[in-house]
């Protein structure tokens, strides 16, 4: 995925540049993104994502707030600057982003709408230490009892299908927690579901556990008015760090480089 600003009032084009290194395992794309509370923005709904994405609008209109907003939340860069002027002392600054995989996932790590809903909070302590929060939101079985499927640990999952008298295996071959969770779903489907949010860390986990394929994108960010000569220490210190990833998750594609 490629994102890119364009500046009317001056005619600048690529002010900000971002790449999304999109490695072998990578299946999610960027759906939609939400932002609260950031720099110039104070509340920005479900933005939708391509591909190739172009940001056009006059100065301070938040083309750039979008792009370092992504930065903080892929990269978790953030500073009191980033903190919008206006902000109440009970709210922070969120970011959300859902993603859509090309791969099936099981539906009670996603939701209402089948995507992936990630949050992360951004705020400041009082002796002014980065304080971060990570949460996942999920079309959830609509019972305390039964749960956060994707965030707790396999012994809770052995739990909820001893609650349900569901006959399972703990371990064996082909055991694995997506299977539990899946006899968790089929056998609650009576209850109901509704979307809650949870702690997000164990979510991640147990998704880059649980699926092979499950990757989170890696994001740059860098500023396109430096110079562009490629031998020039401004710009090989931008995209250095994105070449050497994408040769790292390539490893085809790194030994073709070998040969020639």
């Amino acid at each position: 995925m490629e994102l890119y600003e364009h500046n009317i009032k001056f005619r600048k084009v690529k002010k900000l540049f971002a790449i999304f290194n999109e490695n072998l395992k990578l299946t999610m794309k960027i759906y939609d993104i939400s932002i609260i509370n950031f720099r110039g923005i104070k509340s920005l709904q479900n933005l939708k994502a391509g591909d190739v994405n172009s940001f056009v609008g006059k100065n301070d209109s938040g083309k750039s707030s979008i792009l370092k907003a992504l930065d903080a939340f892929f990269n978790e860069k953030f500073t009191p600057n980033d903190v919008f002027k206006g902000i109440a002392e009970n709210e922070k600054t969120e970011i959300v982003i859902r993603f859509e995989s090309s791969e099936t996932i099981n539906p009670l790590a996603l939701d209402q709408e089948g995507k992936i809903k990630l949050k992360k909070v951004f705020t400041f302590s009082s002796a002014g230490k980065l304080v971060k929060e990570l949460f996942y939101s999920c079309n959830d079985i609509n019972n305390e009892q039964y749960s956060n499927c994707w965030g707790v640990k396999e012994a809770e999952i052995n739990g909820y299908l001893n609650s349900l008298n569901v006959e399972h295996s703990r371990s064996g071959r082909g055991v694995t927690n997506i299977s539990k969770i899946e006899l968790i779903d089929a056998n609650t489907q009576d209850l109901g579901r509704v979307e809650k949010e949870y702690p997000g860390e164990e979510f991640l986990k147990n998704l880059k556990k649980q699926y092979e394929f499950f990757e989170m994108p890696d994001y740059s960010l860098f500023d396109a008015e430096q110079d562009l000569n490629i031998g020039s220490t401004a710009f090989q210190t931008q995209f250095k760090p994105i070449a050497t990833q994408s040769l790292q998750n390539n490893g085809e594609f790194k030994h073709e480089v070998r040969q020639i």
